[in-house]
C-alpha cells in the first residue's frame, strides 16, 4: 500500500547531522513546517551506536587497566577484565545515550515525523521508503541528505593493497564513480 505524505522538508538520516537540520529547522520555522526524518538504521548513527561512543567507552576502561598494573610506590592497585560485562556495560551506555539523546529530543518535535525504512529516489524530490508496514511515498519541497559515509575499496584499491610494489596512478581513479554502491 503506498501512502503519499508531503513535507516541507524531509531529512534522510537520523544520526547527529540529520538531527542537527530537524531541530535547527524546526527552531529557525518556530515548529510550523513539517518536518518527515527517514531512517534505515538506529537513531544515532554511527558516532552513538558503533563510533565515537564505544571506542571511548572501550579506551576509557583500557586507561583504567592499565593503571592498575603500573606501579606507584605506596600503592597497589589490581584489576581483573570480565570482558562480558564489559560488553554489557558498553551496550547500556549506548543505549541510555541513543534514548536520552535521540529518542526523548523528538518527543519536544510535534512538526517532525520520524519514519523508518530503506529510501529510494523516485523524482527530485519524492522518495519512497520501504518500512516494516508497507512502502510509503513521501515528497519534500526540500530534502537534505545526511546519512554519514561507508568504506569502499574499488579492485584497483584491493589489488594496490595486495601489491604494495605497484604505484598508484592518480589517472587511474578517474571515472570509478560507476564502481560506488550508491550508483
Amino acid at each position: 500500500m503506498k501512502i503519499l505524505k508531503k513535507y516541507d522538508l524531509l531529512i534522510i538520516g537520523c544520526g547527529a547531522s540529520g538531527f542537527a537540520a530537524a531541530i535547527k529547522a524546526s527552531e529557525l520555522t518556530e515548529g510550523k513546517i513539517k518536518i518527515g526524518m527517514v531512517c534505515k538504521g538506529l537513531l544515532g548513527g554511527t558516532c552513538v551506536n558503533v563510533g565515537c561512543v564505544p571506542s571511548k567507552y572501550l579506551i576509557e576502561i583500557t586507561n583504567k587497566y592499565y593503571l592498575s598494573r603500573k606501579k606507584f610506590i605506596g600503592l597497589e592497585l589490581s584489576a581483573k577484565i570480565n570482558f562480558t560485562d564489559i560488553m554489557g556495560g558498553l551496550k547500556k551506555v549506548v543505549k541510555e545515550l541513543r534514548e536520552e539523546k535521540y529518542e526523548k529530543v523528538l518527543n519536544y518535535y510535534s512538526n517532525v515525523d520520524l519514519i523508518k525504512g530503506d529510501v529510494t529516489f523516485i523524482e527530485p524530490n519524492k522518495i519512497r521508503v520501504n518500512t516494516e508496514k508497507g512502502e510509503q511515498e513521501l515528497s519534500g519541497s526540500k530534502i537534505i541528505i545526511g546519512v554519514g559515509s561507508t568504506c569502499f575499496a574499488s579492485n584497483m584499491a584491493r589489488r594496490w593493497l595486495e601489491e604494495p610494489k605497484e604505484l598508484l596512478d592518480w589517472g587511474q581513479l578517474e571515472g570509478l564513480h560507476h564502481l560506488l554502491p550508491y550508483t
